[in-house]
C-alpha cells in the first residue's frame, strides 16, 4: 500500500534487515512538527538522500531491479570498495521503497569535504551504472497496470521520470555540485504507451477485477489521510476477505486511491455495485465519528513517533522529491475525491467485448456497443419443438403487454424461436423478467412443464444483450431478469462454413455470398445479438465471431 506501508532495507556492516513501518506515522509526526527536518547534526555527520521515481519498461514497474542495482552498488566486496571503505568508516546506507519512488540514504559521519568526496564518487558511479543497465521489462502485475493507468497520463499529468537529492549537515555547501551529477540520469523509456481514459486493461491468467479510482487533484496530508482512511473502511465491507483491496499512490499533482475487487466474471457486477455504493456513501464523512476516531489518531501518532534521523531524512526528501507543501498542524481534515474512474482487468481481450456463459441454462451473452448510449437490444431464443415455439409469436402479440412493446420475432430457418426488442438501460432486468414470465404463461398454456421459474422442459434458452454497458455489468442485469440454473457446458463447436449458412438462412450459397450477408447481417449490434444467440444454441462461443474473417 502507497501509504499504508514503506519498506527499509538496512545495510549496517553485515547485516541485512527488513522493517515495514506506517508512512502514515511520517506524515504526522512531519506535518505536526513543522515543514521541514531541521535538526541540526554534528560537523562530523553528513546525509545524502536519492530519491528515485520508479522506471517502468513496458507497462512494469521496476522497482525490484532498481532497488537490487542501488545494493549491489554498495554492497561489500572481497577486495577494496566503496562499501568496505563505508564500514570501516561506520557510515550506514538504507534503501526505502514506496509505491511511487525508490530512496537510497547514505549516512556518513566524515568530515563535510571526505562526505563530498564519497557522495561525488557514489553519484557518479550509480550514473554510469544506470545508463549501462537497460532494466529488461518483467510481466506487469495487476499493480502495475493500474499505476501505470494513473501515472502515464490517464488521471494525472504525464512527466519524466526523475531524480533529485536532498542533502543534511555539512554536505549541503555540495548541493549545486552533487545535484548536476544526477541530472544526467534519465530513467524514462521510449516503450511506455500510456493508456486512454477508460482504457481496458487485460492480465492473462488472472482473477477478473473491476477498480474504481478516486482522485485528489491537490497532494496533500489531508488528502493523504481521506484515502487511507477510506480504503481501511473498504476492507471492513462485508464479505470482503481476500476480494477487496486497496492501493494509495502520492504523485507530484494529486492522490490516487484504487478500490479493488476480485470476483468471477459473472460475479463481478454485484462486487462493482458494492464499491459504487461504498464511495457515495462515504464520500461526505467529515463529521461522522469514525472519521473523528481515525483523524484524532493519526494526530495522536506524534506523540508515540519521536522523528529520529533516519525516517526525518527520508521523509523531507520524499516531500521535497514530489513537490509537497502542506502546513498542517494538529489535525487532519477529511477531503473528498475531485473525481473517481472505473475501470476493469480482464483475462482476454475479447472479454471486454463479450462476455458470454454456456454452462447455465439459459445460455448468456453481453455485447459491448458505445454507440447504444442509454439503450439495450434484447434478444431471447428457445431452440426444441418447432411447431410449439411457432404458436409463441402470435401469442406474445395478443397479450399486448407494455414493457414488451416494439417487439417482434422470428422462427429461423432451423426451428429456433426469436424475439427481440429494445429497451432503457435502466429497465432491462424488469423488461427481462417480464419477457421471461410471459413466455412462462404461454408455454405452460400449452402444456410444458417449468420445474423452475426461467427453465422450459424440453426447450433450450438463450439470453443476449447489447449496449454501452460493459458486458460484465449488462452480463449481470441479464441475470437479475433471468435467473437460472448451472448446467453441463456443452464441448463447443467450431464455427465453419456450414454453421453459417445455416444461422444466416443460405444452405447452399457460395463464400462470396456468405461474406457480404455476414456483413450486413453485421453492420449494427441488433443483428450480432441475434446471430450470438443463434449460435449459443448451436454450442458455439461467442468469441469465435472474431475469427470470421478467416473463412472468407
Amino acid at each position: 500500500m502507497a501509504i499504508g506501508l514503506i519498506r527499509f532495507h538496512k545495510f549496517h556492516f553485515r547485516f541485512l534487515g527488513f522493517v515495514f513501518l506506517p508512512l502514515l506515522c511520517f506524515l504526522c509526526s512531519f506535518f505536526l512538527t513543522g515543514t521541514s527536518f531541521a535538526a541540526e547534526l554534528p560537523e562530523n555527520l553528513s546525509v545524502l538522500i536519492v530519491t528515485f521515481d520508479i522506471p517502468e519498461r513496458g507497462g512494469s514497474f521496476l522497482s525490484e531491479n532498481l532497488k537490487k542495482l542501488l545494493q549491489e552498488s554498495l554492497s561489500p566486496a572481497s577486495g577494496p570498495s566503496l562499501g568496505n571503505f563505508l564500514l570501516s568508516k561506520g557510515a550506514k546506507w538504507t534503501t526505502m521503497e514506496t509505491p511511487g519512488t525508490i530512496q537510497l540514504g547514505l549516512f556518513l559521519p566524515l568530515s563535510s569535504d571526505e562526505a563530498e568526496e564519497i557522495s561525488s564518487v557514489f553519484l557518479k558511479h550509480l550514473v554510469v551504472q544506470l545508463i549501462g543497465n537497460r532494466f529488461s521489462p518483467q510481466p506487469p502485475t495487476i499493480n502495475d497496470l493500474i499505476r501505470g493507468y494513473c501515472r502515464n497520463g490517464v488521471i494525472l499529468r504525464q512527466r519524466k521520470p526523475k531524480v533529485t537529492i536532498w542533502l543534511q549537515g555539512g554536505i549541503q555547501k555540495a548541493s549545486k555540485k552533487l545535484s548536476e551529477i544526477v541530472s544526467s540520469i534519465d530513467l524514462s523509456s521510449k516503450d511506455n504507451t500510456g493508456l486512454t481514459s477508460g482504457a481496458d486493461l487485460v492480465l492473462p491468467n488472472e482473477m477478473p477485477r473491476v477498480i474504481h479510482i478516486a482522485v485528489w487533484n491537490k497532494l496533500s496530508a489531508n488528502a493523504i489521510v481521506s484515502a487511507k482512511f477510506l480504503g481501511e473502511r473498504f476492507l471492513r465491507l462485508p464479505m470482503a476477505n481476500q476480494a477487496f483491496s486497496y492501493d494509495i499512490w502520492t504523485f507530484p499533482d494529486g492522490v490516487v486511491l484504487s478500490l479493488v475487487a476480485t470476483a468471477t466474471l459473472e460475479h463481478l457486477w454485484e462486487k462493482d455495485g458494492m464499491i459504487a455504493d461504498f464511495i457515495q456513501i462515504h464520500e461526505q464523512v467529515a463529521s461522522t465519528p469514525q472519521w473523528n476516531a481515525f483523524s484524532t489518531q493519526c494526530s495522536g501518532i506524534q506523540e508515540a513517533e519521536q522523528c529520529d534521523l533516519e525516517k526525518g531524512a527520508f521523509l523531507s526528501a520524499w516531500v521535497q522529491h514530489l513537490g509537497m507543501k502542506d502546513d498542517l498542524r494538529g489535525k487532519f481534515d477529511f477531503t473528498p475525491p475531485d473525481r473517481r474512474e472505473r475501470v476493469v482487468c480482464l483475462p482476454h481481450p475479447s472479454q471486454h467485448r463479450v462476455v458470454s456463459q454456456l454452462d447455465f441454462n439459459p445460455r448468456f451473452a453481453a455485447l459491448f456497443d458505445r454507440d447504444l448510449e442509454d439503450s439495450v437490444f434484447l434478444v431471447v431464443a428457445l431452440r426444441g419443438n418447432r411447431a410449439l415455439l411457432e404458436k409463441i409469436g402470435p401469442r406474445i402479440d395478443q397479450a399486448g403487454i407494455p414493457e414488451l412493446s416494439g417487439i417482434t420475432w422470428e422462427t429461423t430457418s432451423d426451428g429456433q424461436f426469436q424475439m427481440t426488442w429494445r429497451i432503457p438501460r435502466s429497465a432491462v432486468s424488469y423488461s427481462l423478467a417480464t419477457a421471461r414470465s410471459a413466455l412462462g404463461a404461454i408455454l405452460k398454456s400449452e402444456g410444458v412443464e417449468i420445474p423452475v421459474t426461467g427453465s422450459f422442459s424440453g426447450l433450450q434458452i438463450a439470453v443476449t444483450g447489447a449496449s454501452s454497458l460493459k458486458p460484465f455489468h449488462l452480463f449481470g442485469l441479464l441475470q437479475q431478469g433471468w435467473p437460472g440454473l448451472s448446467a453441463q457446458a456443452p464441448a463447443g463447436r467450431s464455427l465453419d462454413l456450414q454453421i453459417l449458412r445455416t444461422i444466416l438462412d443460405l444452405p447452399a450459397a457460395p463464400v462470396s455470398t456468405i461474406k457480404g450477408r455476414w456483413t450486413i447481417k453485421t453492420a449494427k449490434s441488433k443483428g450480432v445479438a441475434q446471430l450470438i444467440a443463434h449460435l449459443l444454441l448451436l454450442d458455439v462461443f461467442p468469441a469465435a465471431i472474431e475469427g470470421v474473417d478467416n473463412l472468407f
